[in-house]
């Protein structure tokens, strides 16, 4: 017995996967940076910084996500966005876990960390939004953009446009 698959059903299905898993990222992403901002007292106290130095220490994080946006561009072009969003989320992890263990350590794994976690970050979100794109050309003239997470917190000339 041969069983005919319709295309439009096996599209509707890659696509149904995709949302899926586009939801995911923001969520994870969301996630392992809210991790992060419940630990910096922990590591303010762990590294005995004053609040001068904390913001130092948090600065690097802020230049490894604008080096992420330098970079981001040429590194989905080339590995594509579902495989930089994999790459990113593990490297994400790592930092993670680094900055959990290395203020043991000191200040300076704390910063090398904070910098790769910033990066991974960066990437990650630009990645993610490259696919969240993806995804919604895929709905067939329906602008469903507006419903991702990263657009869902202001108004945006997509929902604007978008048909009743």
């Amino acid at each position: 017995m041969t069983t005919l698959v319709n295309p439009d059903a096996s599209a509707q299905l890659r696509l149904s996967a995709a949302t899926r898993a586009t939801y995911i990222a923001f969520i994870g992403c969301g996630f392992a940076f809210a991790s992060w901002a419940a630990r910096i007292p922990q590591v303010r106290d762990g590294l005995r910084l004053s609040s001068s130095e904390l913001g130092l220490v948090l600065l690097t994080l802020a230049a490894g996500s604008v080096t992420a946006l330098v970079l981001a561009g040429v590194v989905v072009s080339r590995f594509h966005s579902r495989r930089t969003v994999a790459v990113m989320a593990s490297l994400e992890a790592a930092a993670l876990a680094s900055v959990g263990l290395g203020y043991l350590f000191g200040t300076v794994p704390v910063v090398a960390s904070l910098f790769v976690f910033g990066f991974a970050t960066g990437t990650w979100d630009v990645a993610m939004n490259v696919q969240g794109a993806r995804w919604s050309a895929g709905w067939a003239g329906r602008s469903c953009r507006a419903s991702t997470p990263a657009t869902a917190s202001g108004p945006s000339p997509e929902r604007w446009s978008a048909p009743p």
